[in-house]
């Protein structure tokens, strides 16, 4: 059971997406110090990827899991734990440990991220008035992309200034506060508490995730878009001249945020949001063909990222819209989290894979055919909604 709402708590909102700026920050801290981790530790480049992207590990075995025990342990209780957790990891890899410490640590940081980006859109849903759940939602997707804007205009002077551990204190520093603020501003009982589910029925609601086009449909979309946020703007800037590097990479999430906050909330109103989702695949599909057929590559990246835009809002606008209660809103968030872990975990060795395979003309056509996928499983999943409707 949840409180009723009628109106938006946006105070609340607006700490509990700032709790996503510092789950994002954890992927984020790493891509903005990869070109300096790659000198640090030399004799490891090519499993290096794996720094960025581990973190996702623990999502994608435990994504579903987590969201069937968050309930039962307590949205507020596993937030604030899960942000102390973080900052005091985030502290640790500041002191440049050997790689296998760093990685090690890398993984834990993947519980901590797994139960913020389950519980924090959910109560960001439950926080939201009915007729301004979208837009919040929309907002929430932006997490991402606004850290990552962030982090590249800070990092570098940082790391001039400071080294590169600074950019880790700064993280654990940001992570800290917001752990305080939600456990000072955030009530208990803003969702009722549920009990332990036994292990089969653990398995069960896997099995029944999996198989709903409703559950399901956010998440698998999820994996085809996060495939290539992360991986792209880890690699983009090695082939960019610095000077380039520097004023793009910061304006590529800041486009998606752009096209998200606007184009996208205001398309919500009048689209469905899995339409909508289809829609950005397929703008970003074409994105990577203009780019493939020789427009210019900052202003094809530029459209690419505004395209992306639209499916992270529809995406998380989707969930909502999908599912009527909270419990199969949290399986919802646990299945994308799943599903967006893995696709950020596999994502960065892959394209630096195929890079080094083929060369950087191989990167549009991967985005493309990525970018597909992700229009055809949400055209499948509809169907099947129409099909067999709830």
């Amino acid at each position: 059971m949840v409180l009723s709402h009628p109106k938006s708590n946006v105070a609340l909102i607006l700490l509990l997406w700032a709790a996503g700026l510092a789950a994002a920050g954890q992927f984020a801290k790493v891509s903005v110090t990869f070109e300096n981790l790659q000198v640090i530790y030399a004799d490891q480049k090519t499993y290096l990827g794996f720094v960025v992207s581990i973190i996702g590990l623990t999502g994608v075995v435990f994504g579903l899991t987590a969201a069937q025990l968050v309930n039962a342990f307590g949205y507020r209780r596993l937030l604030v734990l899960s942000l102390t957790a973080g900052a005091i990891i985030s502290v640790f890899q500041a002191s440049l440990p050997s790689f296998e410490l760093l990685l090690i640590s890398r993984v834990l940081e993947g519980f901590t991220h797994l139960a913020i980006v389950i519980a924090a859109p959910t109560l960001i849903s439950v926080l939201s008035a009915q007729e301004s759940r979208s837009f919040f939602m929309a907002l929430w997707s932006t997490f991402f992309g606004i850290t990552y804007a962030l982090m590249a205009l800070i990092a570098p002077p940082l790391i001039a200034n400071f080294g590169v551990e600074s950019v880790y204190i700064f993280h654990a520093l940001y992570m800290g506060l917001v752990g305080i603020l939600v456990m000072i501003c955030l009530t208990p009982g803003q969702v009722g508490r549920a009990r332990f589910p036994s292990f089969r029925q653990v398995l069960a609601r896997h099995r029944a995730v999996y198989t709903s086009a409703h559950e399901f449909a956010p998440g698998l979309g999820w994996l085809f878009y996060t495939l290539t946020f992360v991986s792209v703007l880890t690699i983009l800037p090695a082939s960019l001249p610095k000077a380039t590097a520097l004023v793009l990479i910061p304006l590529l999430p800041i486009a998606g945020i752009i096209s998200s906050l606007t184009l996208g909330a205001v398309l919500l109103r009048y689209l469905a949001a899995t339409t909508l989702a289809q829609i950005g695949f397929l703008l970003a599909a074409m994105s990577c063909l203009a780019i493939l057929a020789g427009v210019s590559g900052t202003w094809g990246f530029l459209c690419l990222f505004s395209a992306m835009g639209l499916i992270q809002s529809a995406s998380f606008a989707a969930i909502p819209q999908l599912n009527s209660t909270e419990q199969s809103q949290a399986l919802a968030n646990g299945a994308m989290a799943q599903m967006g872990t893995l696709g950020n975990t596999l994502g960065t060795p892959l394209f630096l894979g195929l890079i080094a395979f083929a060369g950087m003309g191989a990167l549009p056509v991967a985005l493309t055919t990525i970018f597909l996928c992700g229009a055809f499983s949400h055209y499948a999943l509809a169907q099947q909604r129409r099909k067999f409707p709830r």
